[in-house]
């Protein structure tokens, strides 16, 4: 009784705190939601309230290439597909981002069978929305970390998807990566430029690979010619390391404990003693550096983006209470404050 009560609770906050898009369709308060189940908690709905957030920009599925000796079929298929176990919050615009790996993208550029992969994604979006309440869609998102050699395919896919897209009054957006703002613009409608994830994680010598001002200022320019929302990250990991070598993302957040851990003068701490984190064999002697997102340099790095881009949409990466509650109220409202009615 006790689970249904709060279920209903979760619902009536959202109903009440919800703003729809924004009437000019520029400026919003956007968060990304990448998990695999939709769980709304009381603190993710009071964050979503009390910040006034527009849209969720929810990660429906990602999009791999299929391994025929295991699942006997050949070419992109769908995979880690969102469940859900709550509600959508009434009021605040869901927007389905789904995720492309490389290789799928690569088996596309080499078949040409954009057109069929855009009409399977957007059927598998549709299907998802009208299960569970979603719409109508207003915008879909394309997520995907494409190369110079890859680019035709993922233009292709996008024109495909588009020429569904449009008669439907949806928009088409894209992610964009910092390399990519020196490539030729997507044909999409808008782009969110991911301000973070800026540096190699896999090399030693980097000190913070989540967020690196310097070289956000180096790829940053100027004006980008299609309409630009800012991604920001509140996020922490650890970057695994031995003997110089990338081995794994760790999530754990916690390294106080002095019998497994030294910590150094850096952010990097030493594996005093063998054990096992999130699955992964830890020996002694291995490095982990320890990743976050000061609100200084995401600050910094906000106010220089809304200087050269002239963009007031502002999307945060992404909705988890544990790393959110790191900051305060007045410091997401910083963020958020040029993304107004």
């Amino acid at each position: 009784m006790r689970k249904v009560l709060l279920f209903i609770g979760i619902s009536l906050l959202l109903l009440s705190c919800g703003r729809g898009r924004s009437g000019d369709g520029e400026a919003f308060r956007g968060i990304y939601y990448w998990k695999t189940d939709f769980r709304i908690t009381p603190s993710d709905s009071a964050f979503l309230c009390g910040h006034r957030i527009d849209r969720i920009y929810l990660r429906y599925f990602d999009v791999i290439l299929a391994n025929k000796a295991i699942t006997g079929h050949t070419g992109p298929i769908p995979s880690a597909t969102l469940t859900f176990s709550s509600p959508i919050p009434e009021g605040v615009e869901i927007v389905p981002v789904v995720f492309i790996t490389l290789e799928a993208l690569k088996d596309v550029t080499v078949s040409g069978k954009a057109g069929e992969c855009a009409a399977k994604i957007f059927t598998r979006i549709d299907a998802m929305s009208r299960a569970h309440g979603i719409g109508p869609l207003r915008e879909i998102q394309i997520d995907c970390d494409y190369t110079e050699r890859t680019r035709d395919g993922y233009f292709a896919l996008c024109n495909a998807l588009a020429a569904i897209l449009e008669p439907r009054g949806i928009s088409l957006t894209s992610t964009l990566r910092l390399h990519q703002l020196r490539d030729t613009p997507p044909p999409v409608d808008a782009v969110s430029l991911m301000l973070y994830n800026t540096d190699n994680f896999r090399r030693s010598d980097v000190d913070n690979s989540i967020l690196n001002p310097a070289t956000v200022k180096t790829y940053l320019k100027g004006n980008y010619p299609l309409p630009t929302s800012i991604a920001l990250p509140l996020y922490s990991w650890g970057i695994w390391m031995r003997d110089g070598s990338f081995h794994a993302i760790l999530h754990k957040s916690e390294y106080g404990d002095t019998l497994l851990y030294r910590a150094g003068e850096d952010n990097r701490v030493t594996v005093l003693k063998d054990h096992v984190v999130e699955g992964h064999n830890l020996l002694r002697g291995d490095v982990i550096r320890m990743e976050s997102s000061p609100i200084e340099t995401v600050s910094e790095v906000c106010r220089y983006a809304r200087e050269r881009l002239g963009s007031r949409s502002v999307i945060l990466y992404h909705l988890d209470s544990l790393g959110l509650s790191r900051y305060s109220f007045e410091q997401i409202e910083q963020l958020y404050e040029y993304a107004t009615d």
